[in-house]
């Protein structure tokens, strides 16, 4: 099993960007961010931190 963590478009422009984390353990987070490319950086963030065994199990 994997943890997932997509990037969400706003569906109305006012709206901010999304970052999710779907843990192993049935948790969701979300973040909202003004860019893309800041959601997809925290994604990043979250995919190497539990690679390298600091989140996650």
């Amino acid at each position: 099993m994997k943890i997932t963590r997509p990037s969400y478009s706003p569906a109305v422009l006012a709206l901010p960007f999304l970052a999710v984390v779907l843990a192993l353990d049935g948790t969701a987070t979300a973040r909202p961010f003004d860019t893309a490319e800041d959601a997809a950086a925290l994604n990043r963030l979250m995919a190497a931190a539990w690679h390298l065994g600091k989140i996650g199990n």
